[in-house]
């Protein structure tokens, strides 16, 4: 009997901490030397699959997004470009951290202003 409550709590903490770290995730945008600063909020982001051979623009910065879903990933990178004025991002890297925590993704993505 005592094993099997020992197992459950253990299953139950488990769990717990399982859930908690799923809810949690970072947004950083570190801004590139001589990127115009104070933007005003833009309303819609594209995502890129490369950078534009059509339009003229410059690169605002670099958004790094921690989360452990991709659709929650898209939405803090869009979410950050937007506050930060720009017009599109281009994901350059996704990595995927599971040995530190499971299902963990850290993701790069490139913001820029078109011209």
């Amino acid at each position: 009997m005592k094993n099997k409550t020992t197992k459950n709590l253990f299953i139950l903490t488990l769990l717990i901490v399982l859930v908690s770290c799923a809810s949690v995730s970072t947004v950083r945008f570190t801004p590139y030397p001589g990127s115009p600063s104070n933007l005003t909020p833009t309303n819609n982001v594209e995502i890129l699959n490369a950078m534009p051979t059509n339009k003229q623009y410059i690169q605002l910065g670099e958004i790094v997004v921690e989360g452990f879903s991709d659709q929650e990933m898209i939405n803090k990178i869009i979410t950050k470009a937007k506050e930060v004025g720009a017009d599109a991002v281009l994901i350059v890297s996704r990595e995927y951290k599971g040995e530190t925590f499971p299902g963990l993704r850290v993701w790069r993505a490139v913001a820029i202003k078109y011209k």
